[in-house]
């Protein structure tokens, strides 16, 4: 594609905020619908994409906004899809399932991931902790704690949510970013301990290390937008 404008600005709506070109409001690719967001900050991150943009240009240089278009054009039965997604996740929650050996990785997994486990348990959940492989579901208690946050967010987070709970394999990191309680980085680094602790002991893939990269590059990207979306700053100050 070829870039098609000059200047690119956020401006205030009567829904929220939305990205001009040359004056004129960016509509949902997805969908062809009015584009708007809550915050200037999420705008703010479609707006800083499109001004950074090439002459010449295709879909993957705007991931960002790729991602909040098509979560805000998602329809019910698509939202349904996204939140039963993160469930089957939550089943198989890296932070609950411990190696039997080595001593020093359980000791580094009871150092780092039962307090999260913990912290989550005392939020409403009864998460389990277990040294096989054996995934024996979810109890009605976490469930419903866990459809009830769910079916409260936006399509935006919702997306956000089941992006990050992928790339750590863990709904209760996916939380605690969104939450502020760990950074993107923490939480890709809590997810990765396994796998940290045998790159010490082990020669380390080169592209195992590139892929990771990658994914711990996507995680920062989503948390960026959960943080700028739900940032109640709703002024361009």
């Amino acid at each position: 594609m070829h870039r098609f404008f000059k200047q690119v600005s956020v401006q205030n709506v009567p829904e929220g905020f939305a990205v001009f070109l040359d004056g004129r409001p960016l509509k949902n690719m997805a969908d062809g619908s009015k584009f708007f967001l809550p915050t200037f900050a999420a705008a703010g991150l479609i707006a800083e994409e499109w001004k950074a943009l090439p002459e010449e240009f295709k879909p993957s240089d705007f991931p960002k906004t790729r991602l909040m278009m098509g979560a805000a054009a998602l329809k019910e039965e698509e939202r349904l899809a996204v939140i039963n997604k993160i469930m089957q996740a939550a089943e198989a929650d890296v932070l609950c399932f411990f190696a039997r050996f080595p001593t020093d990785l359980v000791r580094r997994q009871e150092e780092c991931w039962r307090p999260l486990v913990d912290r989550m348990n005392a939020m409403g959940c009864d998460f389990e902790i277990r040294q096989d492989l054996s995934v024996g579901g979810l109890s009605d208690k976490t469930q419903n704690f866990l459809r009830e946050k769910l079916f409260q967010k936006d399509n935006i987070p919702l997306a956000c949510l089941q992006i990050l709970s992928g790339i750590y394999d863990s709904v209760i990191l996916a939380f605690f970013v969104e939450d502020g309680i760990l950074t993107a980085q923490e939480a890709f680094r809590l997810s990765c301990l396994e796998e940290l602790y045998q790159n010490e002991k082990w020669t380390v893939d080169e592209a195992a290390l590139s892929a990771r990269s990658r994914r711990e590059s996507d995680a920062v990207s989503a948390a960026e937008i959960l943080k700028a979306y739900e940032d109640k700053e709703k002024s361009g100050g």
